[in-house]
């Protein structure tokens, strides 16, 4: 059964931008995604500047003919309107949203109701907005964020 896809009007005209119509893991943070863009109240015209805004950001590194524009364009608006996200995607929307920080936090309960809460903050900061997967080895991530400052401005923080 095949799940009809919405278009970019239907989405921003809902009131919770259709955040309950993601499914499976990857409809997490697809769902997320959308309830950020509701609370933020993203319009038509937001998304336009926020499009135009990161086609023309370099550090996205999008090409400049009217063909790269066009094609990113397009591809841009399919990813962040999927109903699965990747982390990867998920990223990418909050930046192309004008996101320059983010702490993202997980409340972890078990079973005797016991419950911890750990965050972690994240600055996209203003270098080149690099979404390829992490390294492998230790040493290529700490080559890596030597040279983003997208890695957290601060170690985990624990709250019971």
């Amino acid at each position: 059964m095949s799940r009809k896809k919405h278009t970019l009007n239907e989405i921003l005209n809902d009131p919770t931008r259709m955040a309950h119509r993601t499914h499976g893991l990857g409809g997490i943070l697809a769902s997320l995604f959308r309830k950020i863009m509701a609370d933020k109240n993203v319009r038509q015209s937001d998304w336009e500047r926020f499009m135009r805004n990161y086609l023309r950001d370099p550090r996205n590194l999008i090409g400049g003919s009217k063909r790269d524009q066009t094609s990113m364009r397009g591809n841009i608006a399919k990813e962040l309107l999927s109903e699965q996200q990747t982390w990867k995607v998920f990223c990418k929307g909050l930046v192309f949203m004008e996101c320059h920080q983010v702490e993202f936090s997980v409340k972890m309960t078990n079973k005797l109701g016991q419950s911890i809460t750990t965050c972690i903050p994240v600055n996209f900061g203003l270098s080149t907005m690099d979404f390829e997967d992490a390294p492998q080895s230790e040493d290529d991530q700490h080559d890596r964020t030597s040279k983003t400052s997208r890695e957290p401005t601060a170690g985990p923080q624990h709250h019971a």
